[in-house]
């Protein structure tokens, strides 16, 4: 979690700064966004060598570019048109097309325009250059839907100061050792999709993807993906898990105990080229928004991961599969919403064009033999008596190994949505014999549109019910946590059967009735005659002072 105040300040400007420039929209202000944090970033990418493999020993800055010229404009502007003007506007514009050195689309170059000039530039000069990169990024989606939205010249010029101002604030901490990173900036700017409510996206929390990784604990070498990947928050959580693990192997000072209380990556922490090659081709995306590809794009390379896999498709209308399946699917995909029947992918066999399940069968289908699965469903999906409910619950239990049930308490997901949800944790290839239930009813935060974190009187952090959670779940024992009156337990699948594969918490929860002491008539009686003569006492002392 961000905390330094300075750059909150700074991207709560730059939002006002879009907000005024015209983008109600969220989701078109962040693309806008992104695309300059892209262009920034780029230029420090490129001078460590970083950002293209086929390219290391060199930049992309290299060479020279042709500038863009409106002749009919650049001429309209040229004044009286008498031959001898003419024909000098005529050779300065043969000069001003000639070839210029790409280091005028650098950030460092263009940002000390003035506004109108820079605003040009950008549009028909450095955009046009990023366009053509090889980059992930920019070919997983239309380029023709990749322009320059911002026209006012003073916004454009407002918004690129507030980024140089962020990145500097950013290397100010760095250095003052408080290992902030380029992610936890983007992360920041990201939360204010949720606070605007306008782009129609569920963005899951941070500390809830945080859980959810800790629980399954990706490693190296496994292949990772998420069909609905929105942001990218899994990967991204994937990614700083796996990253974690390995730069704490030999250096226990690289470990650092996030906002959270889960381990987050230390800027000194150094993996090697064939980790982060082994990372990238590791995790994979896919989302049916081409905004939320970008955006998750630009959200994986500002968390290091330079070259990143994210595909816009349709996770439910299109074969994910072919050859490829996958060690780990981590997914919240959308809580309602249904397909036309004639679009769903023909390997997908539930009876129902429901979104939520449909999703569930694409994720078993996606796994290998022994692959794991963490799955953020609304909560009806654990109770619902409707056949492809039943149908969807069943194939879990009887032809998975359903591990776990998480219920998350009401609110987790506002102020965007306020609907019940929980996680359902399975793995492939293993019939279920027993399913271990917890409720989690306090997640570290206010379940109100604020969301708040939550403090002790003493100052401390809150954390809730997370850190019991995962110590629980990592030592759950199937002979001793039988008590269905406590917070978590194991229900036989024997017991799930029976219930129609109900996975509501409710359902197998024993409710002990409290315990009164009930007192004989006889002191019931003596009680009520003692109240009767204190009343009496009580009524003739007020007579005697009001009468």
């Amino acid at each position: 979690m961000l905390e330094n105040k300075i750059i909150k300040d700074h991207i709560n400007t730059l939002w006002n700064a879009m907000w005024r420039a015209g983008f109600g929209n969220s989701l078109l202000a962040i693309e806008q966004i992104t695309f300059l944090f892209f262009i920034k970033t780029i230029e420090d990418l490129d001078r460590r060598n970083l950002f293209f493999a086929e390219d290391s020993n060199g930049s992309i800055f290299s060479g020279t570019y042709i500038p863009y010229i409106d002749e009919k404009l650049y001429i309209a502007e040229g004044g009286t048109f008498k031959y001898e003007e003419t024909q000098a506007l005529q050779q300065q514009l043969i000069e001003d097309k000639k070839p210029r050195t790409k280091n005028e689309l650098r950030w460092s170059y263009f940002k000390q325009m003035e506004p109108e000039e820079m605003l040009k530039h950008i549009k028909f000069n450095v955009y046009p250059f990023i366009l053509s990169l090889n980059s992930n990024y920019l070919k997983s989606s239309d380029k023709s839907n990749a322009v320059l939205m911002i026209e006012n010249p003073a916004v454009l010029n407002e918004v690129t100061l507030l980024i140089d101002l962020i990145f500097e604030e950013l290397d100010v901490d760095n250095l003052n050792s408080k290992d902030f990173n380029t992610g936890d900036i983007f992360e920041s700017v990201l939360s204010q999709i949720v606070i605007s409510g306008n782009s129609g996206q569920i963005r899951t929390p941070r500390h809830i993807i945080k859980l959810i990784v800790e629980l399954l604990e990706p490693s190296l070498g496994q292949k990772i993906a998420d069909p609905a990947c929105g942001t990218g928050g899994f990967l991204i959580g994937a990614n700083s898990h796996i990253v974690h693990k390995l730069s704490i192997s030999d250096d226990k000072e690289n470990a650092i105990v996030d906002f959270d209380k889960f381990y987050s990556i230390s800027l000194s922490a150094q993996t090697t080229k064939k980790h982060q090659e082994n990372l990238s081709n590791s995790l994979k995306g896919f989302d049916l928004d081409i905004h939320m590809v970008r955006i998750s794009l630009m959200n994986l390379m500002m968390h290091g991961i330079n070259n990143p896999l994210v595909t816009y498709k349709d996770s439910l209308s299109q074969n994910l599969l072919k050859d490829e399946l996958f060690d780990m699917v981590m997914s919240n995909p959308p809580f309602s919403g249904t397909i036309d029947k004639g679009n769903i992918d023909r390997n997908l066999k539930l009876q129902t064009n429901r979104v939520p399940l449909l999703f569930l069968e694409r994720i078993y289908n996606m796994l290998k033999k022994n692959g794991t699965a963490a799955i953020i469903v609304p909560h009806n999906t654990l109770f619902n008596t409707t056949k492809a409910f039943v149908e969807i619950r069943k194939k879990i239990v009887e032809e998975a190994q359903l591990i776990a049930v998480l219920s998350l308490p009401k609110g987790v997901f506002r102020p965007t949505a306020s609907v019940q949800t929980a996680i359902l944790i399975f793995k492939k290839g293993n019939a279920t014999k027993k399913t271990w239930f917890y409720h989690i009813k306090d997640d570290g935060f206010t379940l109100d549109d604020k969301r708040l974190p939550k403090y002790f009187s003493d100052g401390s952090r809150d954390y809730g019910d997370l850190n019991d959670v995962i110590l629980r779940f990592k030592n759950r024992d199937k002979n001793n946590d039988n008590d269905r009156s406590s917070q978590c337990f194991f229900v036989d699948k024997k017991d799930l059967r029976e219930a129609n594969y109900n996975l509501d918490f409710q359902k197998y929860k024993d409710v002990l009735a409290e315990e009164f002491e009930f007192q004989s008539f006889k002191d019931i009686f003596n009680e009520l005659e003692k109240n009767e003569l204190k009343i009496q006492k009580e009524i003739s002392e007020l007579k005697g002072l009001l009468l």
